[in-house]
């Protein structure tokens, strides 16, 4: 309310005024408008059709642009600081900027400090993972989500951080979320709110956010995170009374390290059932080279196997396989495809000069 108030006060914020129904751009609807009751759409199968009520005494922050969103003590940065080695950070943003600055900056000379705050989590040895927004995502833009994810993909890829970031479009009409969850030393913590990852969000706007440091919230927002991540490709359904089957296994690359010792590429099984990969093979798209899954080699729900190439690399099965003792991936970039036994491409990830 304190905010309002300052907010609402004419004598200082000559951009206040009180609403006319003349105004050409702002007032009434034409007399000829009509609102419009037909439904949205039918495709998307809800998937959490109850709202998220939790009672008690919760410690927490409220967080406003352009007042303290920016603080490292506290606030977005202070919140995601806490997590180190074990920890978790998961985002869902509609966007977040590659680098703040002009188009023509650079992550060096203009970083974005709450993409770089992801990434220093990681290096910290948290498991990161971010999901923007692929429906108004503009692909040639150079700070937008698709250069944003190919610059954290190749963070991740020429470190070997535990980071990813993809882009995702879950339920048909795109991601507006601004949220931000940390698991760290057993406390978890939401963030969420209308604070995008742009400059102007942070430093102009009016924007406002709450942090609360509660676990039930944690885990309820985070299992609505990692269905987005999961499904992030909208199929819309033909006939919404015949909806689809969940699959029993769902394969994605989480990692791909080319420039270390050794070389790897992780896979995960984030699907309820295990999956046999008789048949699946893994390719080095430059080159191209390529790697088969043993005859009979499963992976169970939940699990990861870490395909490994170059120095250092070791079979030890089912957690590592070998795929060579030579180095695989191209220092320069290279592009990782998973394939199931009937040749249909399953995930991608890429780093360096062979990304989009």
């Amino acid at each position: 309310m304190d905010v309002f108030q300052h907010d609402w006060d004419p004598a200082h914020h000559r951009d206040l005024k009180r609403w006319n129904a003349a105004d050409p751009k702002y007032g009434a609807p034409p007399v000829t408008f009509t609102v419009s009751y037909t439904s949205g759409g039918t495709s998307y199968l809800v998937q959490f059709p109850q709202p998220f009520v939790i009672s008690g005494n919760f410690q927490f922050e409220m967080v406003q642009s352009p007042d303290n969103s920016l603080r490292d003590s506290d606030a977005l940065l202070g919140m995601v600081a806490r997590a180190g080695s074990g920890d978790t950070v998961l985002v869902e943003q509609l966007y977040e900027y590659k680098y703040w600055g002009p188009t023509s900056s650079t992550p060096i000379t203009d970083p974005n400090p709450r993409l770089e705050a992801y990434i220093a989590a990681a290096q910290r040895g948290a498991l990161v993972r971010i999901l923007l927004d692929s429906a108004y995502n503009d692909p040639g833009d150079p700070r937008g989500n698709t250069a944003t994810c190919d610059y954290v993909n190749s963070v991740a890829a020429s470190t070997g951080l535990d980071l990813a970031c993809q882009l995702g479009n879950p339920t048909g009409t795109g991601i507006h979320n601004k949220m931000v969850l940390v698991r760290s030393g057993g406390q978890d913590w939401v963030h969420t709110g209308s604070i995008n990852g742009s400059e102007n969000s942070s430093k102009q706007n009016r924007e406002m956010a709450v942090q609360v440091k509660s676990t039930e919230a944690y885990d309820r927002l985070a299992t609505v995170f990692w269905y987005d991540y999961r499904y992030k490709v909208y199929l819309p359904v033909a006939m919404r009374d015949y909806p689809p089957a969940s699959p029993a296994s769902d394969l994605q690359i989480m990692a791909l390290s080319g420039t270390t010792a050794p070389e790897y590429v992780t896979i995960e099984n984030s699907g309820t059932g295990s999956q046999d990969m008789t048949g699946w093979y893994l390719v080095s798209v430059v080159g191209p080279q390529t790697f088969h899954f043993p005859s009979g080699y499963t992976l169970a729900p939940g699990a990861t196997v870490r395909v490994e190439s170059y120095t250092g690399a070791v079979d030890n099965p089912p957690a590592v396989l070998l795929w060579s003792t030579g180095a695989i991936w191209s220092n320069t970039g290279d592009k990782a495809v998973l394939y199931d036994s009937s040749d249909r491409a399953i995930d991608r990830a890429c780093y360096g000069n062979a990304c989009p």
